[in-house]
């Protein structure tokens, strides 16, 4: 039985459309603001919007690591298993 791995990406697509929607939101609001305050203040939302994807990532990170140690058990006792042999841990 072969196993076939599924994995998924990161999407940029959401991270992309949030800094746009922020910018823009800036640029609404800050029109008459000197040039730089405006820029000032843009580039903090950018910075703020990545931070939290960043954060986003580094769960999304921690979660499938805990499903990839899950599986890598689950492999071994199968190992094991098929072996006639008592559990090991191989590192």
């Amino acid at each position: 039985m072969k196993r076939i791995g599924i994995s998924q990406e990161w999407l940029s697509r959401d991270k992309r459309e949030a800094r746009q929607a922020a910018a823009d939101a800036v640029v609404r609001r800050e029109a008459c603001r000197p040039d730089g305050r405006r820029d000032a203040r843009l580039q903090t939302a950018l910075v703020y919007l990545d931070a939290w994807y960043a954060g986003e990532a580094l769960k999304l990170t921690t979660l499938t690591e805990h499903h990839v140690h899950e599986e890598l058990e689950a492999s071994r006792a199968r190992l094991a298993a098929s072996t006639g042999e008592a559990p090991r841990y191989w590192h």
